[in-house]
């Protein structure tokens, strides 16, 4: 099971869309996917019809309360969900204060490694913070995407991101950063451009980091917000959208860079 998150400290990039999205893509292309909810907002649970405030999940495997295989939640046939709900608030706090056990950094990695003979992918949708739940995925990871928005609020924190996780090497030192996915993109306007040079340059808020930046990009469409509200893959709600072209391109440019991994060296 090759395990991917979704992750910025910045909310409103697409990092939920991006996660549904390329999990639900895979699944309809035969891909066996679990979506793990790591965000405490529950927004992709809520997608997936999976969202209950008294549903169990994401903070009682990390609290470890519960085995995994008794809360994950079929949905379709290629695609499950470990949900998540407000109680993800509480279990970082826990685990804040009691660190007994388990090491806190790897509970989901070694929950995940418990079902990775069940699934071909595992998709995290992480919440915009640097918290206990974040480390878990992080650690649990194998590649990584960062979902931006041209605009500099969007940017701000990635480096900082980046520096947390690199500060996660003793326990996950090979984890991949696959690049930025430009999302919402508009008709390649001089903004958007002069951000994606920012961007690959290296003027981050925190030094010198140059970012990758994904092929893919997932243009802005209403369509997106449909597909949300009605809670169905962009492919389904909107097929001939330019969004649901995009998505699948993610997919398959996720695919392809996995399959060529161990030809190139993407460490942090």
């Amino acid at each position: 099971m090759r395990v991917v998150s979704i992750c910025n400290l910045k909310g409103g990039v697409g990092k939920t869309t991006t996660a549904v999205n390329l999990g639900g893509i895979l699944a309809t292309q035969g891909k066996r996917v679990l979506v793990v909810d790591n965000d405490q907002q529950g927004n992709t649970s809520q997608f997936f019809q999976v969202w209950s405030p008294e549903a169990e999940g994401t903070a009682e495997v990390l609290c470890l309360e519960r085995n995994i295989k008794d809360v994950i939640q079929k949905v379709e046939d290629n695609i499950s969900v470990l949900p998540s709900n407000i109680n993800l608030a509480e279990a970082n706090r826990v685990l804040m204060v009691n660190q007994s056990g388990m090491p806190i950094q790897i509970r989901l990695r070694e929950a995940l490694k418990t079902v990775a003979d069940d699934y071909d992918i595992c998709v995290i949708d992480n919440g915009p913070n640097l918290d206990y739940s974040f480390d878990n995925a992080m650690v649990a990871s194998d590649d990584f995407i960062v979902p931006v928005k041209i605009d500099k609020y969007s940017f701000y924190g990635i480096g900082i991101m980046l520096e947390r996780i690199k500060g996660l090497s003793y326990w996950n030192p090979n984890i991949n950063f696959m690049g930025c996915l430009v999302t919402m993109q508009h008709n390649r306007n001089q903004l958007e451009m002069d951000g994606e040079k920012w961007l690959a340059e290296g003027s981050d808020i925190t030094g010198t980091h140059k970012y990758k930046i994904m092929r893919t990009k997932i243009k802005y469409s209403p369509r997106v917000n449909d597909s949300t509200f009605a809670s169905e893959l962009i492919t389904v709600k909107s097929k001939r959208s330019m969004a649901a072209s995009n998505y699948v391109e993610l997919a398959a440019e996720y695919l392809e860079e996995i399959s060529k991994v161990s030809e190139t060296d993407t460490r942090l």
